[in-house]
């Protein structure tokens, strides 16, 4: 519904009345009104009681939202590219002291740690560093999973929220011949703590993304009075 209400306004401003949009779509109109709900949510379109409902046609240009829970695989397979995931690791250990502090609990306790690697037609693109708290919880078999669902498994409990800030840093060691670049090649990251439904924290993860693959950004919509 998403795809096809975008594809329907990605060559112009305006999609057409709710009838004839829900005629073109073969949905009934109750259905239609929940897609658009969505769509204006994520800043795709604008809906104006007595007015045509115009369509962010700017969105098109944005690959990537950091704005919007994603799987990286679907990203790149928009693009164009050829998705790839290896799982590089998957075992328990310790937390460090940088993801015990923004889990909120103790340096030292029992997690599942992951590292992962996405590939675009071969090419590394992105790896990511995840931690799951195991909370007395025995080690998922398929680490391969998203961290997401790991972590609603572990947690027993499903996430509700995704607090995720940007940044960048030049990579050395083992996370730039993961990534087979250059020591000292820099790169734009993104740091990840998901949030379960009583509010505890569940996972953190720490992604180190190749720059100019995937164009990033998110989309504001302004306040209205």
């Amino acid at each position: 519904m998403r795809k096809l209400c975008l594809e329907i306004g990605a060559n112009g401003l305006v999609l057409p009345g709710e009838p004839k949009l829900a005629t073109q779509l073969g949905v009934g109109r109750a259905t239609l009104r929940d897609a658009l709900t969505r769509l204006e949510a994520e800043g795709l379109i604008l809906r104006r009681k007595g007015a045509d409902t115009i369509v962010n046609t700017a969105a098109f240009d944005l690959a990537g939202r950091i704005d919007l829970q994603v799987d990286f695989a679907e990203i790149l397979k928009d693009c164009g590219f050829a998705s790839n995931m290896v799982v590089l690791e998957g075992m328990p250990a310790p937390l460090t002291e940088d993801a015990a502090a923004a889990l909120g609990i103790e340096a030292g306790s029992p997690a599942l740690r992951t590292l992962k690697r996405w590939d675009a037609d071969g090419q590394p693109v992105m790896v990511a560093v995840d931690w799951v708290p195991l909370f007395d919880s025995p080690v998922p078999s398929d680490p391969s999973r998203p961290v997401f669902e790991l972590a609603a498994e572990l947690g027993g409990e499903q996430i509700a929220w995704e607090v995720a800030c940007p940044g960048a840093v030049a990579v050395d060691g083992a996370i730039a011949e993961t990534l087979r670049l250059e020591a000292g090649s820099p790169v734009w990251t993104l740091e990840r703590v998901g949030i379960g439904r009583s509010g505890r924290r569940s996972f953190f993860a720490f992604e180190y993304h190749v720059p100019s693959i995937v164009q990033y950004g998110f989309i504001r919509s302004l306040q209205r009075p």
